[in-house]
């Protein structure tokens, strides 16, 4: 079997497991150019450790951003991980190490950044600036993912048993889950609603285009960014998510001491709870950065018994006229 053989059979096995149409189109981008790098004609059993490590140092050593070198070599791990099941190589794949990405953790926005954001969703139509407006108060309340705000229905939104109001979200891998729509989210959806075309209230989808049809992924990617170069600061549907994941990993740690991951993963959808532990370090980060106090300020600091904050200063030190500001 020749790598470009195996690569088609490895998409239909990703296509037959529910895999996401766009990483799918991921996988196959990306594993293009490393068969085409290695040759696509070649057979798997050919296939030398040496000339994978030889392509990973490449794309380290390219142009392309260390984090996106960093998700091709998972990638090709993946791949080279499913061939090895049914064809086996001249080496573990195991042995593929990938490589420490760039660590940068997304910004947590403050109460006013979110009024910002809020303001920044205008435009010159009413309507579609109040769909903006829930778009981006449901991703930021909820945690959903930018491709499941896309296909939300009115008819996956419903009222519990608690009062409050919940929506099935169709999520990766064909899992469902639901979340919960606060009092902000549904103050917003209903704005957006009543301002809604009346030719366009007879569709199921929530969120639609200026010609009815539901937003699609490159739209929202689309505003998002139009809403970066406007605010100055980060954004994007994944800084949302990850700002609702990390408050209620706050939130739990507080109240409970624990983060309950199980919980917050079921909330966020994520297949491998170590996805989800990635928002406790963060949230245990900010929690410490808000408990910080000063020793000295809060006379936690002595030298010895009978410690004095009047201390003589010789005669050939320079004094400073009142505090530095």
């Amino acid at each position: 079997m020749t790598l470009s053989v195996a690569l088609d059979n490895f998409i239909l096995d990703k296509m037959a497991i529910g895999c996401a149409a766009s990483s799918l189109r991921n996988y196959r981008v990306t594993l293009n150019l490393f068969i085409k790098a290695v040759g696509p004609s070649i057979e798997v059993s050919s296939l030398s450790y040496e000339s994978v490590q030889g392509y990973i140092l490449q794309l380290l050593d390219s142009h392309i951003k260390r984090n996106t070198a960093v998700s091709y070599i998972r990638n090709i791990k993946i791949f080279l991980t499913w061939i090895d099941g049914y064809e086996r190589l001249s080496f573990n794949p195991s042995r593929i190490k990938k490589p420490r990405g760039e660590k940068k953790d997304p910004p947590i926005y403050n109460p006013r950044q979110w009024q910002l954001i809020l303001s920044t969703c205008e435009t010159y139509i009413k309507w579609i600036t109040l769909r903006n407006r829930a778009m981006v108060t449901i991703m930021f309340d909820s945690g959903i993912r930018r491709q499941e705000v896309c296909i939300l229905k009115y008819s996956d939104i419903y009222k519990g048993s608690d009062g409050r109001f919940y929506a099935t979200v169709h999520g990766k891998g064909l899992k469902d889950r639901p979340i919960l729509l606060g009092n902000h989210s549904m103050d917003a959806l209903q704005l957006y609603l009543e301002a809604l075309p009346e030719q366009f209230k007879g569709s199921d989808f929530v969120f639609l285009t200026k010609t009815g049809s539901p937003v699609s992924v490159s739209t929202v990617s689309d505003f998002c960014t139009d809403m970066q170069k406007k605010l100055g600061f980060s954004f994007s549907p994944h800084i949302l998510r990850h700002n609702f994941a990390t408050r209620i990993c706050m939130q739990n740690i507080k109240e409970n001491g624990t983060a309950d991951l199980n919980t917050l993963q079921l909330r966020l959808g994520h297949e491998s709870i170590a996805t989800t532990q990635r928002y406790v370090h963060i949230a245990m980060e900010l929690l410490a950065a808000d408990c910080s106090i000063s020793p000295l300020d809060e006379n936690l600091f002595c030298l010895a018994d009978g410690y004095s904050s009047e201390i003589s200063v010789p005669d050939n030190i320079i004094r400073f006229p009142g505090r530095i500001s």
